[in-house]
C-alpha cells in the first residue's frame, strides 16, 4: 500500500489534536482502522473504497481482488441477454458500524433499454440482489472532505456506487435488460412497460395471494438483424419477460400486445399469402439458456384490430410472430439466430490500430487491431511495443456486442495478403487481430483506407498511409 496522506498535528504538549484519515492505493489489499480511509485500486478499471471514520470497529484488513467468470467457484446465474459488467468483486467478508462505499468503473452500455444492478454473494455460492442502504451523515462528510473530493472518473454513466454496512464474498455488476417493477397484491392490478408500447399485462384480483413485486422486461430486434426475415414477409414483436420466472398465479393473467406487422416493401402485397401469427413460450428457470417452445395450439390467442390477446397462469418470457404460414415449420433455426443477436450484451471497448513494417514475407506490413473493454489495456510495455509495433489511432467507446465478430477491410492501394478469420470479441481480455498486408501497385505509396466491420455494423474507419520503402 502506497499512503499519499497520513499525517496528525500535535499540540504544544504533545497530545494528539487531529487526525486525518488516510488516502491509499491498494493492489490486492489494505489496513484500515477508526481513521478511516479512501482507497483507490492501481490495477484494472477505477476501483474506490471508502471507509469513514469510526465505521471499523477494530483494524480490518480488507482483500478486493477483481476475477473473471471462469475462475469464481459459483458465478452468478445470468439469463440471455444479461452478462456482467465488469469483472466479479472478491472482497473480505466484514461489517461495519455504518454505510461504506464501494465505487467501481464498469464497461457495459447504458441507455433506456438497458440497467445495471449489483448482485451479492456471502455464502460463497448463492447470489441475491443488493440494495443500497442509506448513507449517514458520517459517509457524506467524508465523501465531501477534501482528501476525498478529488475522483479521477468523470464519467457517471460508467460508475456504480454500492453503499452497504456489510462487505460480502463477492459483489457482481450485471448489465440487463431494464426492469420495470410494481408491486401487486391480492387487489391485482396492471403492468404496463414504456419499452414496448401496448403490451400490458393485467393481474386479476387474487392472482396473487399476497405483495409480490412484478417486473416485466423487453428486448428488441434491431432492423439490422432482420434482414432475412423481412424478405420473406415475417416479423417479430420484442422478446418479453414476466418477471420472477416460472411463478404460478391463482387466475390466469391476460396479456396484450401489439401484432408485429412485416416491413413495407416496394413490392406489392400477394393477396393469396396465408398468415400466422405464432406465440412462442420459454419458461426457463434463472441461469438456464431460452428454449423456445411453440404454445400457439395449447394456448388459444384472440385476434382484434392489430392487436393479440392470451391468457397465461405462469410467469415465462413470450414472443410473438407474424409469419407467412408456409415458414412456420421451418423458421426455428432463422428466430433462434434472431433471438441470439438479440441478447448479446454490449460494451464498451477502446479500438487500437497498430502497423509494423515486415521485411521476412511477402508482404509489405502488418496491421493489428487490438479491442478490449477499460481498464484491460496497459499502455505501457505492451505487447504491441515489445513487437515492434507501432500505434496508427486509437478510438474509444465502440459499442460492441459480447462475442460478435470483427472484421477489417481495406481499399485503395492496400490489399490483405490473405484472408484472416475474424476476430471474436470477448470483454474483459485483449482481443486482437493481425493481417499481412502488401500494395496493389509496388510503385505507388502504401495508402488507402481501413474499415473496422462487425456485421453490417461499422466501427471504425479511417484513411493511412503507411511511410514503406519503394522496394521491388
Amino acid at each position: 500500500m502506497t499512503r499519499r496522506s497520513h499525517s496528525s498535528d500535535r499540540g504544544n504538549g504533545g497530545g494528539v489534536t487531529e487526525t486525518k484519515p488516510t488516502k491509499a492505493e491498494f493492489l490486492v489489499s489494505f489496513l484500515v482502522d477508526a481513521r478511516g480511509g479512501a482507497m483507490t485500486g492501481s490495477r484494472r478499471g477505477e476501483l474506490r473504497i471508502v471507509i469513514p471514520p469510526r465505521a471499523a470497529e477494530q483494524p480490518v484488513r480488507v482483500t478486493c481482488r477483481q476475477l473473471k467468470t471462469e475462475v469464481v467457484p459459483h458465478p452468478p446465474p445470468m439469463n440471455d441477454g444479461e452478462g456482467l459488467a465488469c469483472r466479479v468483486l472478491q472482497l473480505t467478508a466484514a461489517t461495519f458500524l455504518s454505510p461504506v462505499l464501494v465505487e467501481v468503473n464498469h464497461s457495459a452500455q447504458v441507455s433506456a433499454e438497458r440497467e445495471i444492478v449489483v448482485f451479492r454473494c456471502d455464502s460463497g455460492k448463492k447470489w441475491s440482489l443488493h440494495s443500497n442502504c442509506a448513507a449517514d451523515a458520517c459517509l457524506n462528510n467524508f465523501l465531501s472532505s477534501s482528501i476525498n473530493n478529488v475522483n479521477t472518473n468523470k464519467n457517471l454513466e460508467q460508475r456504480v456506487q454500492i453503499v452497504t454496512r456489510s462487505l460480502p464474498a463477492y459483489f457482481a455488476l450485471i448489465s440487463r435488460p431494464r426492469h420495470e417493477n410494481v408491486s401487486l397484491g391480492p387487489q391485482g392490478g396492471v403492468l404496463t412497460s414504456h419499452q414496448a408500447p401496448g403490451l400490458q399485462c393485467f393481474f386479476p384480483p387474487k392472482a396473487l395471494t399476497k405483495p409480490v413485486n412484478i417486473g416485466l422486461s423487453v428486448c428488441k430486434a434491431e432492423e439490422s438483424m432482420l434482414g432475412d426475415l423481412n424478405v420473406q414477409g415475417g416479423a417479430v414483436s420484442p422478446v418479453f419477460t414476466i418477471e420472477p420466472r416460472r411463478r404460478k398465479f391463482h387466475k390466469a393473467v391476460s396479456v396484450t400486445l401489439p401484432v408485429p406487422q412485416p416491413a413495407q416493401t416496394t413490392a406489392p402485397a400477394d393477396p393469396v399469402v396465408e398468415r400466422s401469427v405464432v406465440l412462442l413460450c420459454s419458461m426457463c428457470e434463472s441461469g438456464r439458456r431460452a428454449v423456445w417452445e411453440n404454445v400457439t395450439a395449447s394456448t388459444p390467442l384472440n385476434l382484434n384490430q392489430g392487436t393479440v390477446q392470451f391468457n397465461t397462469v405462469v410467469s415465462a418470457a413470450f414472443w410473438l410472430v407474424n409469419l407467412p404460414t408456409w415458414m412456420v415449420d421451418d423458421s426455428t433455426t432463422m428466430l433462434d439466430k434472431i433471438f441470439r443477436w438479440m441478447t448479446r450484451v454490449p460494451y464498451l471497448a477502446q479500438l487500437s490500430v497498430y502497423w509494423r513494417e515486415e521485411q521476412e514475407v511477402d508482404g509489405d506490413a502488418e496491421i493489428r487491431l487490438v479491442l478490449c473493454t477499460e481498464g484491460e489495456r496497459i499502455n505501457d510495455n505492451c505487447l504491441e511495443s515489445r513487437e515492434g509495433f507501432q500505434l496508427l489511432n486509437t478510438l474509444t467507446d465502440v459499442v460492441i456486442g459480447d462475442r460478435c465478430e470483427v472484421e477489417m477491410e481495406l481499399k485503395g492501394n492496400l490489399e490483405k495478403l490473405s484472408e484472416t478469420p475474424p476476430m471474436i470479441f470477448k470483454p474483459f481480455r485483449e482481443n486482437r487481430s493481425t493481417a499481412t498486408v502488401r500494395r496493389v501497385q509496388i510503385n505507388f505509396p502504401a495508402a488507402g483506407s481501413l474499415e473496422v466491420v462487425s456485421g453490417e455494423n461499422l466501427l471504425y474507419s479511417s484513411s493511412i498511409l503507411l511511410p514503406l520503402e519503394h522496394r521491388m
